[in-house]
């Protein structure tokens, strides 16, 4: 195969590079990640589900969105924090089935953007109610009332 000269590289016909020292054509490529051989063309395509399948499987890209997903959602975490001090902050829905992959991720997140005092007590929790959390409170708080006033 006869490589072409590509600023700084060289490409083979074959569509391999070679980085540094040509003579050895050596190939530089990164192995895929096995997120994008799921057959979701587009990043759009993608699901929680399909994610969070692939962080347990350890997936380089897979690991990296989860990455960037926790450190938004501490952002909030954070703020809820410095504003309420609560004592926990449940996190529900069906992205949660994905274990502690959320909760240990974003925790790392929330030191960044809450104050110690306040999130010293504060523990983020899975909720029990799974994908129907928000259903449930929704009927609790027609039922109830807010805070459990039985009055209104």
């Amino acid at each position: 195969m006869r490589p072409e000269r590509v600023r700084g590289m060289l490409r083979f016909r074959d569509g391999n590079r070679a980085h540094g020292n040509t003579s050895k054509r050596r190939s530089c490529q990164k192995p895929p990640d096995r997120i994008f051989e799921t057959g979701c063309g587009k990043a759009r395509d993608l699901t929680s589900k399909t994610v969070y399948d692939y962080v347990k499987l350890r997936d380089a890209a897979a690991l990296k969105i989860n990455e960037m997903v926790c450190e938004k959602l501490a952002r909030v975490v954070g703020i809820v924090i410095n504003a309420f001090a609560p004592d926990r902050i449940i996190l529900g829905g069906g992205v949660m089935n994905a274990g502690t992959a959320i909760i240990d991720t974003t925790w790392k997140y929330v030191t960044r953007y809450s104050l110690p005092g306040s999130r010293d007590h504060c523990k983020l929790v899975r909720a029990r109610c799974g994908q129907n959390a928000g259903v449930i409170g929704a009927a609790q708080l027609v039922f109830e009332g807010p805070i459990g006033n039985k009055n209104v």
